[in-house]
């Protein structure tokens, strides 16, 4: 003997194989967008694992490369910036060595630095050739690459980087650098990263320079009175400036036309 299932029974089943059909379907699209975004995550990550730090060094390359080409040339610098700004009556004191009053150190900053940077855009053309009309300036830029390979027991892998370093003078005492880098994986180019800075002159305290017969001449001729007497090889401490790079920052290139397009 069967009995008729009542409408509403038959009505809660129906309702209740449909609610358990919607939650399927939304575990389902759950579990697809998270895989689609962990997938998502794990290719951007391929492409773009340590760019920042690669980005960074090129703009050091930069330093590096100014920093080697002005050390031999920063004490004729400096002896041209003292001439500058020292005259009648000016006093250099002995103590322990001949030093500047600390009331010339504003004059001699500007007087060196202006000195430094005719003598770094005098040579930046043998430093870095390349040039590259970017916006409304001239940058000088260093394309480079990086092939990286590791050998391990199962397998052997391989990174390659191809990069761009450009740079220019900006005002006048100071740099403007920028790398930008990209990872090629399986001969397929992600998206670059690009990072920006300043290159600087930072007081890094004293420098020793060893003074000659010429410039003790030449002082004493201006008027410069030394307490004490100056003779060839005397030591002479002037206020030492290095390049330094600061300000270091990612561009947010995502909005501009890609570089490498072309």
């Amino acid at each position: 003997m069967t009995g008729n299932i009542p409408k509403s029974r038959r009505g809660g089943a129906y309702l209740m194989v449909l609610t358990a059909t919607m939650l399927m379907l939304i575990l389902v699209a759950i579990a697809l967008t998270v895989t689609a975004v962990s997938r998502r995550l794990t290719s951007f990550y391929a492409y773009n694992a340590g760019l920042y730090d690669l980005a960074v060094s090129g703009n050091e390359q930069v330093l590096f490369l100014l920093r080697q080409e002005l050390d031999s040339r920063s004490d004729a610098a400096k002896l041209r910036a003292l001439i500058q700004i020292v005259g009648e009556g000016t006093i250099i004191f002995f103590d322990d060595g001949f030093r500047l009053a600390e009331s010339y150190g504003p004059a001699f900053r500007t007087a060196f630095i202006n000195e430094a940077m005719q003598e770094l855009n005098s040579i930046i053309g043998n430093i870095i050739p390349h040039t590259v009309q970017q916006e409304t300036h001239t940058w000088r830029f260093l394309p480079w690459d990086l092939d990286l390979a590791v050998e391990t027991e199962y397998s052997d892998m391989r990174s390659l980087y191809r990069a761009r370093t450009i740079f220019r003078p900006s005002a006048s005492d100071r740099f403007l650098v920028r790398t930008n880098i990209r990872k090629i994986v399986d001969d397929v180019a992600g998206f670059p990263t690009e990072v920006e800075a300043s290159i600087i002159w930072s007081n890094t305290g004293y420098r020793e320079i060893a003074l000659d017969a010429y410039t003790i001449f030449i002082l004493e001729s201006i008027g410069v009175y030394f307490v004490g007497v100056p003779a060839p090889g005397s030591i002479l401490f002037l206020d030492e400036f290095t390049l330094t790079m600061v300000e270091s920052w990612r561009s947010d290139i995502s909005q501009r036309r890609d570089p490498w397009a072309n």
